[in-house]
């Protein structure tokens, strides 16, 4: 019972002190009122720092007061838990703040031991806990506290890539270690078990049972090049009749036989631009080297005017850029690209994922475009069309949807996976003075099969 008893009190004394950061986490900037509300003391430096607010101090109590109860233990031993607890954080920081050192930053053993020891004071004598177990008790909090806030600090708030053009939030660290960071591969499909469920296990096996798995897979297969004109009437002379070969989510290491279909369809155009407009890999977590490898096949056989160009969708992990990028795609993470002709130019602006990892920034990636000037959206979801006409964009090229991928008729898609309008899940659409268009995409995605759709690579023409 004694082991029983000692792992309560750590859950107790972890929870607590793991619930100021996980607000943070999930709050964001919401209730951030510091507790010594910028104040500083004699010497001039803040009392304790903008980490400590009044959002955290409340939620450690309401935390140790109830979870103690949940614990078998009183419900006032909880409180008084919470409070010393974070009266000791508090003291931590004082001190820190003394030293000069940031607040937010790690200082081992400084950081924990006040918020673990001062506890004590009223466990021990209760709960009759001698010196040496509570000493040995401390410690083990410590090292649990240490190795929480270094993967809280060190790693969830770390900037994982210099050249990222924005500030990666605690929330979209998380989604990017749990789907993309390798040191992190054995347990991501802890995070995604309901991707296993839900395509795997149910779809998949529904089709099969139904005995239209392989014909599905067949459909899947016959893809073709779908041939668009679309009048724009502000396009410069200089570009009138420039085509754009467009091609999204090929979830091609889930469909391997895909690659030379695509890649044969693709060295038969010949485009002023291509334009890839993301999902390379089937699933969203894991090993993304093998759709990499694949697609270095596809782009080999790309030629284009002026360039290749892609987004990143929701399947993408940052970590695919640079092989991207080596392939010949300069890859718009809320940016923009002018393309010139003759002296007149038009530009094209791109995204982050919108819709996973919730990272597109319109303004961001039309801020050094002109007002006047023609300008082409890309974006791997038509979720940020009411952004994109709000900056004046004058096209919308994007995928994601499939179409559905299954349809059923009279009905239409069954799923789009997306926020958008079901008007906006396939072909052309409009809002306002900005024109759209949705592919259909080339690849399939969750499982490799379609049903009255149709993979497609869009060769789209512009003209005056």
């Amino acid at each position: 019972m004694s082991i029983l008893l000692d792992i309560k009190l750590l859950l107790l004394l972890w929870l607590i002190n793991f619930t100021p950061p996980l607000l943070a986490f999930f709050l964001e900037d919401s209730l951030n009122k510091p507790i010594d509300l910028g104040r500083t003391f004699k010497d001039k430096k803040p009392l304790l720092g903008p980490h400590k607010t009044w959002r955290g101090l409340a939620g450690a109590l309401l935390c140790g007061s109830f979870l103690a109860m949940l614990l078998g233990l009183p419900f006032w031993l909880g409180l008084a838990t919470a409070i010393l607890s974070m009266t000791g954080d508090m003291v931590s920081s004082f001190i820190k703040r003394r030293l000069n050192k940031p607040s937010g930053r790690n200082f081992p053993v400084l950081d924990q031991f006040f918020e673990g020891a001062l506890p004590f004071l009223v466990i021990s004598p209760y709960l009759g806990i001698g010196y040496i177990r509570s000493f040995i008790l401390i410690i083990l909090f410590c090292l649990g506290a240490y190795i929480g806030s270094v993967f809280y600090k060190s790693i969830l708030l770390k900037e994982p890539f210099p050249w990222y053009p924005r500030k990666l939030k605690a929330r979209t660290r998380l989604k990017e270690i749990s789907s993309c960071s390798s040191g992190f591969k054995h347990i991501q499909p802890v995070f995604h078990f309901e991707e296993a469920i839900y395509y795997h296990w149910l779809i998949k096996r529904f089709f099969k049972v139904a005995g239209l798995y392989e014909r599905g897979i067949k459909n899947a297969l016959d893809v073709q090049v779908v041939r668009k004109v679309v009048t724009m009437p502000n396009l410069p002379e200089e570009f009138d009749n420039f085509n754009i070969v467009y091609f999204s989510d090929l979830h091609i290491d889930g469909l391997t036989e895909l690659v030379p279909r695509v890649s044969q369809l693709l060295e038969q155009e010949d485009p002023d631009i291509c334009v890839f407009g993301g999902d390379l890999r089937m699933s969203t977590y894991g090993n993304y080297q093998t759709c990499l490898e694949l697609f270095s096949e596809i782009a080999a056989r790309i030629r284009s005017r002026y360039g290749n160009y892609a987004v990143l969708g929701n399947h993408d992990c940052l970590e695919m850029i640079p092989v991207m990028e080596n392939l010949g795609f300069r890859v718009l993470l809320n940016d923009s690209a002018r393309i010139d002709k003759n002296g007149q130019s038009i530009y094209l602006a791109g995204v982050d994922d919108p819709h996973y990892y919730n990272c597109a920034n319109v303004e961001m990636a039309a801020r050094n475009i002109p007002d006047e000037a023609f300008k082409i959206f890309l974006c791997h979801s038509p979720e940020m069309y009411k952004q994109a006409a709000s900056v004046g964009m004058d096209l919308y090229l994007c995928g994601h949807t499939h179409a559905g991928q299954v349809q059923l008729p009279r009905i239409g898609p069954v799923f789009t996976h997306s926020r958008s309008p079901r008007s906006m899940a396939q072909g052309f659409w409009v809002n306002g003075s900005m024109q759209g268009y949705t592919s259909a995409g080339a690849g399939v995605s969750g499982v490799p099969v379609r049903f009255l759709t149709r993979g497609e690579i869009l060769s789209l023409t512009l003209i005056r």
